[in-house]
């Protein structure tokens, strides 16, 4: 019976080391919320929390959107433990989420080897390299796409000149904003970001105001959302975002695909929404490989699954102890 008593203990034991390891790998809450690096980064801080960063998990939620597979980049809890959901999910993207936690206070932060691979992580529309999107799909953060040059229907692949570490433009800070002295060192002050953007800007303006235009042109439509979701005014691959208007502009040349039936009321008709995703076609989930997360000490883990581990061998020596003592 003793015998029994300490091999159970033993097992008890290890099962509790292995929780609390497992615990220990997961940042405590001011670290996956950001206050704690705010304490010594206060500039940083202010910075990020002015962008969409912060808010990313709460626009997912009113997004009408929202789905599991999209917490991989909108939750950084998430990405420590994937047992989360669209509601239980509790920060956006914070700190921890691009950089190495400290594992004591001044601790030097190592350097992001490959800021491009960490942006498009996050920054893409889940298409396989050298893919093509389907008319009529919504292409949402196509900064990845864009880059390589791929996805837009009826244009030939071209990847970017600008396709660098995303902070050789965007200097500032967490603030994320290209710099015109970026440009300039490359391009002498020949024109500045707003007039190099202008017509795409342009061409997304008037086009989303088109009615009916995923039904009618579902080509066009997804052209114009990879556009207007880059967010750059074309400027980061300027002849790809030029040869994409110029494809598009010439589908809207040619006939609706589609003509809504009217009804036998035409009061309560009720026009389609300019950006209404057509049900035929629902965007595809993104699966881009994932960059190695940032972790405090080990790769982050599943820690639900291993805490259900260590008590399934909790229960297993147990009985194992009993027969083991009855038998005697």
């Amino acid at each position: 019976m003793r015998k029994g008593i300490v091999v159970l203990l033993a097992v008890v034991a290890l099962s509790l080391f292995t929780t609390v390891a497992v615990l220990a790998q997961v940042p405590e809450d001011d670290v996956l919320s950001g206050e704690q690096c705010g304490m010594c980064h206060p500039n940083e801080h202010a910075d990020w929390a002015s962008t969409a960063h912060p808010n990313s998990l709460e626009n997912l939620r009113a997004s009408g959107h929202a789905a599991e597979s999209c917490l991989h980049c909108m939750s950084t809890d998430y990405r420590y433990d994937n047992t989360l959901t669209v509601d239980t999910a509790q920060y956006g993207v914070t700190c921890v989420a691009c950089h190495t936690p400290h594992e004591t206070p001044g601790d030097a932060n190592p350097v992001i080897e490959d800021v491009a691979a960490l942006c498009k992580d996050c920054h893409n529309a889940g298409l396989e390299q050298g893919a093509t999107a389907e008319p009529g799909m919504t292409m949402r953060y196509t900064v990845k796409e864009m880059m390589g040059g791929y996805g837009a229907i009826g244009v030939e692949g071209a990847p970017s000149p600008h396709d660098i570490a995303c902070n050789t433009c965007h200097l500032e800070g967490h603030l994320y904003v290209p710099e015109q002295s970026a440009c300039d060192t490359c391009h002498g002050g020949a024109a500045t970001i707003e007039e190099a953007g202008q017509a795409v800007r342009d061409f997304v303006e008037t086009t989303g105001a088109i009615e009916g235009l995923a039904e009618g042109w579902p080509a066009a439509y997804t052209n114009y959302t990879m556009l207007a979701n880059d967010d750059s005014g074309g400027i980061h691959n300027p002849p790809y975002a030029a040869a994409i208007v110029a494809a598009a502009e010439a589908e809207l040349q040619e006939p609706p695909a589609t003509t809504p039936e009217p009804t036998a009321e035409p009061v309560a008709t009720e026009e389609p929404e300019a950006t209404e995703e057509p049900a035929a076609t629902a965007e595809p989930e993104a699966t881009p490989e994932p960059v190695q997360l940032p972790t405090a000490g080990g790769v982050p883990v599943d820690a639900p699954t291993l805490l259900v581990l260590s008590g399934f061998l909790t229960l297993l020596g147990g009985v194992g102890a009993y027969i083991w003592d009855r038998r005697r």
